[in-house]
């Protein structure tokens, strides 16, 4: 916690130093400087306001303390402007893709640049995705933060179990194409 003179008071900010980043916070207290302790980093508590003060900055550290320990829990980038975001409940809104966004986006773009037989796999392997997640998952889709190993192994074991055309499984060669779609 530091303070910066203003007026014979000093406005009190706390310092968020991770990962050589920096960020100040604000945290909308002042007091004169003949009662802030530099060294410390806190009031000197001659009286109980100083005092209570003393716990509110202490508080204000537990908190950051806490949303730097949940960022880095949650597998989130962890930067000093991170950590004041979190506290001040400014957290940046993930976006999450599903997997079937991703096909439909990507054949929506290659629809102008690929020819029919190549977008002919790529809507064949679109159809083995809705087939097997309704089958496997009871899910409409999958987002891509939650594709694993055993998803895509599984997925290779459907396609080569449950043709799209009845009677007429996916050869090796098939399922690879699909695959590597």
């Amino acid at each position: 916690m530091r303070t910066r003179e203003q007026n014979g008071k000093q406005p009190i900010y706390a310092r968020i130093t991770v990962n050589k980043t920096r960020s100040e916070l604000s945290l909308k207290h002042s007091l004169p400087k003949k009662d802030w302790n530099e060294i410390k980093g806190i009031a000197r508590p001659k009286n109980e306001e100083l005092k209570q003060l003393n716990s509110y900055l202490e508080e204000v550290r537990g908190k950051l303390v806490r949303h730097y320990r949940e960022l880095l829990m949650q597998g989130k980038e962890v930067t000093a402007e991170a950590v004041k975001d979190a506290y001040a409940g400014k957290a940046k809104e993930e976006k999450t893709y599903s997997l079937l966004w991703l096909v439909a986006h990507h054949n929506n773009m290659m629809k102008a640049v690929l020819k029919k037989g190549s977008m002919k796999n790529y809507h064949t392997t679109e159809k083995y995705l809705k087939q097997f997640l309704k089958k496997n998952y009871h899910k409409g889709d999958v987002l891509l933060k939650n594709l694993t190993y055993e998803f895509i192994t599984a997925f290779e074991f459907f396609i080569r179990s449950y043709p799209v055309k009845k009677n007429d499984p996916c050869t090796n060669n098939g399922t690879m194409k699909i695959l590597s779609v």
